[in-house]
């Protein structure tokens, strides 16, 4: 066990004579320190503190201390930390069946998209994808909108405009709208808007208040792009050093019933989200039926797409359209 593991994990210290061990896992948080996520994990940790009896502690440590996003899967992977969460959309044709998630026009709600994408894991539609990790919970940001510090253009799409998105499929829908990706980390694109590096992003609201983006963004347009997926996955060596009680009971409060606390969060940050843009926003607006249309018709390739590049098959498109029907929106 190298030097930075046995500071993540205390293995099996006995309490007392008892024969129960105390195990604390470190949960590394690529979000910063502010942002609201991180009281919805520090809840799902406090739960798992009460499913063991107290027996595994969860540590989360926000703010990209112990990796930021793109580096999170492997610094699990390798056993530097026990627990993260990230983007897939970070990690490029590593999930390639997950991404029909993040296909425009999917799911209306975050708490849709984290029930339905749960789904196709636990019924084997993801299989191969996560191999090396343990899965404790898969989930859906809220549909991205467009985020600009200035209005559409006039012809009604994103010609000519500088946007960053979080993964491949929203580069690659912002291009088809007319946008010029370019591409660069969250965390930058404050200074970026700021400076006219950028024009924009694609971005749910959830971010404004983490990036504080309601600073140096003042146009913000409505619409259904599709959602970042995410997941929270636990190194398997950290899974394997506890015991069959106490993997029980951390899966009891993992899998469908943390995709639905990640969901219900989301969709109250969203909200929250929104609020505070509309406290510096100039505009925001919801599509009409005229343009959602013709940004429905410039995005159709991308499905096209999405197919012929053997990401996924139709089937599963159709698994996801089932499953978010099966699922509740709030």
């Amino acid at each position: 066990m190298g030097f930075a593991r046995a500071l993540c994990v205390m293995g099996a210290v006995m309490i007392g004579g008892s024969a129960q061990a105390q195990t604390t896992l470190t949960f590394g948080s690529p979000a910063p320190a502010p942002a609201p996520l991180n009281q919805a994990l520090m809840q799902w940790a406090e739960k798992v503190g009460e499913a063991t009896d107290g027996s595994v502690t969860v540590n989360v440590v926000a703010g990209g201390t112990l990796g930021r996003h793109g580096q999170v899967f492997d610094r699990v992977t390798q056993g530097v930390v026990d627990i993260g969460w990230d983007f897939q959309g970070y990690y490029p044709n590593r999930f390639p069946k997950t991404s029909v998630a993040e296909l425009p026009f999917m799911f209306d709600t975050s708490l849709e998209g984290s029930i339905a994408l749960q789904s196709l894991y636990d019924d084997g539609q993801l299989s191969g994808e996560y191999d090396d990790v343990v899965v404790l919970g898969m989930f859906a940001f809220p549909n991205n909108s467009i985020i600009l510090s200035q209005p559409l253009p006039e012809d009604g799409m994103l010609t000519g405009l500088k946007l960053s998105a979080q993964n491949p499929t929203m580069y690659a829908a912002a291009e088809a709208l007319g946008a010029i990706p370019v591409s660069m980390g969250i965390p930058d694109w404050y200074p970026a808007i700021s400076r006219g590096t950028i024009d924009g992003a694609v971005v749910a609201f959830t971010a404004v208040p983490a990036f504080r983006f309601q600073e140096v963004v003042s146009h913000y347009y409505k619409t259904s792009l599709g959602g970042n997926t995410a997941f929270i996955f636990m190194s398997r060596a950290a899974y394997d050093g506890l015991s069959e009680e106490a993997q029980s009971e951390l899966m009891s409060v993992s899998g469908a019933a943390l995709a639905e606390h990640m969901g219900r969060f989301l969709n109250d940050q969203a909200q929250k989200g929104e609020g505070l843009a509309s406290t510096t926003a100039e505009d925001i607006v919801d599509l009409s039926a005229e343009q959602s249309a013709a940004w429905k018709a410039a995005l159709e390739p991308l499905r096209t797409n999405w197919l012929e590049n053997g990401a996924g098959d139709q089937a599963l498109i159709d698994a996801m359209n089932a499953a978010v029907e099966a699922a509740p929106s709030e």
